[in-house]
């Protein structure tokens, strides 16, 4: 399971995660998260919108919402089955961030399968400005997993 600390988790999002992996058979579970603003400065709500419409993240729909369980890519705050570590090995921790994008990248390269829950949902809160963490992306064009490698492995 992946947890990340900006996110309010309810009380039941693990187990509802593990019981539509066991109705879907997916290698990985994650669910819908709710993108609310850091405060109500016109920056704070234009991230927020921006993280959770089509115009801005296309049809990941772990980030706009679904209303039946989708087949994806990859989700957010994933559920994966043990054996996904056995055949596709553990998160990179020498990337600078988005393992969780590499780690989804190898499992589905290796025709492993992910799908997202509209019954687990929890709310996230990304920062209200552009360049802090957590909001604007400010390194566009670097953004491939090979180029988020630490500066220790260059």
């Amino acid at each position: 399971m992946r947890m990340d600390a900006h996110v309010v988790y309810p009380r039941d999002y693990v187990s509802r995660l593990v019981e539509a992996m066991d109705e879907s058979g997916a290698d990985c579970v994650g669910g819908v998260i709710e993108t609310l603003p850091a405060d109500q400065t016109a920056i704070a709500r234009a991230i927020a919108l921006g993280l959770s419409h089509p115009f801005g993240v296309g049809n990941a729909y772990f980030r706009i919402g679904a209303r039946q369980r989708r087949w994806a890519d990859a989700v957010s705050f994933g559920c994966y089955r043990r054996e996904v570590f056995d055949r596709i090995g553990l998160f990179d921790e020498d990337l600078v961030r988005n393992q969780d994008d590499e780690f989804d990248l190898r499992l589905s390269s290796t025709a492993g399968v992910s799908c997202s829950s509209p019954r687990s949902c929890a709310p996230i809160t990304p920062a209200a400005r552009c360049g802090s963490s957590g909001g604007c992306s400010t390194s566009t064009g670097t953004s491939s997993p090979s180029s988020r490698r630490s500066s220790a492995r260059s």
